[in-house]
């Protein structure tokens, strides 16, 4: 089976009818964006390997529960999500943590020769950006972390965290805003 000659409804269907290659092409769509997301969200990197293996269990036990119309990876974010926030609760995380660019970097394989002023530059960025996003109300945050950082349209967003679509822009909205007033005022700081 190939993945990409499949869409999403195709999949779902193969899977409900015990496909293995339904599975393995799910698998290789979504484990990506799935375990950046988490890591993004836990700042954990066994737990966010847990988490995805999990959540892949989860998609092979309830897979004729899932709605062909939903999309397997708005389904697989919200599973995540609850994997998330159980994770937190449990391990009694600050909800404002999150994994810093370096760590996003190294899970997306992105590579290049940087001068050592540029990556000092960069990782003072990099801070900046983290140090700005740890102040948005969570909501804002996870919004934010699935568009930019886990790369999820704004309508599997809706979907993972069952809110209408127009509420979701709004918070990415919201959020972005309040961002860029933090980041200005500290540029405006450091001059």
């Amino acid at each position: 089976m190939e993945n990409e000659r499949y869409n999403e409804i195709e999949l779902i269907k193969a899977l409900q009818a015990g496909s293995i290659d339904a599975f393995d092409a799910i698998f290789a769509r979504h484990s990506r964006r799935l375990y950046v997301y988490v890591l993004t969200m836990i700042k954990d990197r066994a737990m966010a390997e847990e988490i995805v293996q999990d959540c892949f269990l989860e998609l092979i036990r309830r897979a004729d529960s899932i709605k062909p119309s939903m999309g397997v990876g708005a389904w697989l974010t919200r599973v995540a999500r609850n994997r998330v926030v159980d994770a937190i609760r449990h391990r009694e995380y600050e909800s404002s943590k999150i994994v810093s660019m370096e760590v996003y970097t190294e899970a997306t394989s992105i590579t290049g020769e940087v001068s050592p002023r540029d990556e000092v530059m960069i990782r003072e960025r990099e801070q900046m950006l983290e140090d700005a996003l740890r102040l948005l109300p969570y909501v804002e945050r996870e919004v934010l972390v699935m568009r930019y950082y886990a790369g999820l349209k704004f309508q599997e967003i809706a979907k993972a965290l069952r809110r209408p679509l127009g509420t979701v822009l709004w918070l990415a909205r919201r959020g972005l805003a309040r961002l860029a007033k933090e980041l200005k005022a500290r540029k405006e700081r450091e001059e």
